[in-house]
């Protein structure tokens, strides 16, 4: 999976994770994500393995 992401041609990303097998997708999120925060059903922050946070904000 990691060298589609890294190809330079256009990759249909869609119909390339509803085609292969569904545990290369999981295996890959959890070799890149520490863990997610969710709260109210909404992600408000995921944490990466190498330390990054990516925080969400959301209009109310």
């Amino acid at each position: 999976m990691a060298n589609k992401l890294i190809e330079d041609r256009y990759i249909d990303y869609e119909k390339y994770i509803r085609a292969i097998d569904p545990s290369i997708p999981h295996s890959f999120l959890q070799q890149i994500i520490d863990h997610i925060v969710v709260n109210d059903g909404r992600v408000t922050s995921i944490t990466f393995k190498n330390g990054a946070t990516h925080t969400f904000t959301y209009k109310t």
